[in-house]
């Protein structure tokens, strides 16, 4: 995030510089002002409108500032939502992670590396099943395949056939009901 002290607009640049060559003409004093003010009539009108501008800009560089701190304090806001919507990611990962890892438990000890001729891997999927949710472009068999690959075909199979149809038999407790 940026630094308050680091958010000088241009304009405010710009206001300021103006500002300051308007009030210090002349030999570069406001004495050369008031000098002249006195000297000639006319430059009292034009005294008080040189206070009239450098009040309008005074204003101006308020108002600037103002929308500069509002800015501020949006971005900070939208620092903190995303920040949240982060840290909700995440901890809605680890809660899959640990279902998944629970119902891994339940089916196979938590053998993810499990081969067997029908049932396969850590959450014991049947070899046909592994096949035909796509469990092919992870591993020729789910034992061979990381925890994730397997969830992944996992949550495939969960999406098509639901969990009413107990795809893990009595286990199914454990089984993630979304994600």
């Amino acid at each position: 995030m940026t630094p308050r002290w680091l958010v000088v607009p241009y304009c405010t640049v710009v206001l300021i510089v103006a500002l300051a060559m308007h009030m210090f003409r002349g030999d570069g004093t406001k004495e050369a002002e008031r000098r002249e003010e006195h000297e000639h009539p006319s430059h009292a009108m034009r005294s008080n409108s040189a206070s009239q501008d450098a009040e309008v800009l005074y204003q101006s560089i308020a108002k600037e500032q103002q929308a500069v701190n509002v800015y501020l304090e949006a971005e900070h806001d939208e620092g903190v939502r995303a920040a949240q919507a982060v840290a909700d990611f995440f901890a809605a990962a680890h809660a899959q992670v640990a279902r998944w890892s629970a119902l891994a438990v339940c089916e196979t000890a938590g053998r993810w590396s499990q081969r067997g001729p029908t049932y396969q891997g850590g959450l014991g999927i049947y070899s046909g099943t592994w096949r035909a949710f796509g469990g092919l472009e992870f591993a020729s068999n789910a034992g061979d395949a990381t925890p994730y690959e397997q969830t992944v075909v996992a949550q495939r199979i969960r999406d098509r056939v639901g969990l009413h149809n107990r795809p893990w038999a009595s286990c199914t407790i454990y089984a993630p009901v979304t994600g």
